[in-house]
């Protein structure tokens, strides 16, 4: 990608380093906030929510 001058944006999604509760698995991703609702807020925050309404 350098070699033809590419330039990417890029947001790292991932679990936060720190101690994480048992619990079921859907509440664990809510609170690590990498569930669908944080990964959607995640892209519109990266691309804009504009684009993915008119597009």
């Amino acid at each position: 990608m350098a070699d033809h001058n590419y330039n990417a944006t890029m947001t790292r999604l991932g679990v936060p380093d720190r101690f994480i509760e048992h619990g079921e698995q859907k509440e664990l991703y809510n609170e690590c906030h990498f569930d669908a609702t944080a990964i959607m807020n995640a892209v519109r925050q990266l691309v804009g929510s504009e684009y993915l309404v008119h597009h």
